[in-house]
């Protein structure tokens, strides 16, 4: 229940929900290789793979970033960070939320490049253009988010041992 990247592109054709996190791209890498990779500039070399699912805002920022180093689309978007993982890539960009859910579930492996993201997104719930359901939908966050209940969820969920695929 995380949302999707809120992109101009998307907004042409869909409804957004009021946006459920503040997130951007972040890199996930093996811990083993923090000395190595620091930063972007670190990361853009032609020795370096960066693993991407295909066809979302992580291949595209990949592809505007990336000069240098070699994007390797890995087609199973749930076994992309087992490519970084087995070191058929060195690192994989995504939103913060979710490199951070992969270092957590991945305590000691993989670390995270950089604590703040290289780049502003907003994660929402993609809609339909209905008006009536985007009023409830932003009704419905309204009250998660001032509640705490949101939290609360976001908590157990990101600690929850999800199963290695």
């Amino acid at each position: 229940m995380g949302g999707v990247s809120i992109t101009l592109a998307r907004a042409q054709t869909s409804f957004f929900s009021t946006p459920v996190q503040r997130v951007g791209k972040t890199g996930c890498i093996r811990c083993a290789d923090k000395g190595k990779y620091t930063d972007l500039k670190s990361l853009d070399v032609a020795s370096t793979k960066i693993a991407a699912n295909p066809g979302g805002t992580n291949e595209a920022f990949d592809r505007a970033t990336f000069t240098k180093a070699q994007v390797v689309i890995v087609e199973d978007n749930n076994a992309v960070y087992q490519a970084v993982l087995k070191g058929t890539a060195d690192a994989m960009v995504s939103d913060k939320i979710e490199v951070e859910l992969q270092v957590n579930l991945n305590n000691g492996t993989l670390c995270m490049v950089n604590e703040v993201p290289w780049t502003f997104e907003e994660l929402g719930y993609l809609l339909p253009r209905d008006d009536v359901l985007k009023n409830f939908v932003d009704t419905w966050w309204r009250i998660q988010e001032g509640s705490g209940a949101w939290n609360a969820t976001l908590e157990k969920w990101m600690s929850y041992r999800w199963p290695v695929v």
